[in-house]
């Protein structure tokens, strides 16, 4: 009996223009929805998810149409489209802006060796450095602050300083934390997906993924 398994896209997220360079590898699960996409993003990055958030491939806008603020002219919504669907070839990069934190991501390759042995809607391979304090206006002032950390007589350091109220190492970065939480968001998405199952079982109703997001074995 042929076995079949959902691939795995590999991508790099870095943060651009950074004073330090910060960066993640990872794989996701090509059935994810752009939506849960940006959720896997936020917990590999170390954001909070309390900014707006839009994705631009090959041209489209794509966000959050459950945020309390209002989508623009043009945007569609995430939640509406996979990564397989969205991810043209390898090599293939995009932007992720999450509030005035602008992001590259590349989609690098198919992983299909992930594919067999399967696991987690995402898993994180590697990354550099910590994100930056998410109350900071963007990557300019993240710069002065780095800065203010390492220079007791940095202009203004107590006020940069005073704005998180943690201690904060631009160097850290535990991947083992990330998926830690990576594995707990997959726990609470499988049993929601089990539950879709059984109600559209129970209904009548049968929703198989796309061929094209699987390999058979």
């Amino acid at each position: 009996m042929q076995k079949e398994h959902l691939n795995y896209y590999r991508f790099k997220i870095r943060l651009s223009e950074a004073p330090l360079p910060i960066w993640r590898r990872l794989i996701v699960r090509c059935d994810v929805p752009l939506g849960l996409f940006h959720e896997i993003l936020q917990i590999v990055m170390g954001w909070d998810e309390s900014l707006e958030y839009r994705f631009v491939i090959a041209g489209s806008r794509y966000t959050d149409y459950d945020q309390d603020w209002k989508p623009s002219k043009g945007d569609r919504d995430a939640a509406n489209y996979s990564l397989f669907s969205l991810m043209a070839n390898p090599g293939q990069g995009f932007q992720y802006q999450y509030g005035p934190w602008a992001h590259h991501v590349t989609f690098e390759w198919i992983d299909r060796e992930a594919a067999k042995i399967g696991g987690p809607h995402a898993y994180c391979f590697s990354g550099k450095r910590a994100c930056p304090p998410e109350c900071l206006s963007g990557v300019d002032e993240y710069a002065e602050f780095v800065e203010a950390l390492e220079d007791d007589l940095y202009p203004h350091r107590d006020e940069l300083l005073g704005k998180i109220n943690y201690m904060f190492d631009p160097q850290a970065f535990d991947v083992r934390q990330v998926n830690r939480r990576l594995i707990q968001l997959s726990a609470e998405l499988d049993q929601v997906e089990k539950d879709l199952i059984a109600r559209r079982k129970k209904n009548k109703l049968v929703v198989l993924r796309p061929k094209e997001c699987q390999i058979t074995e």
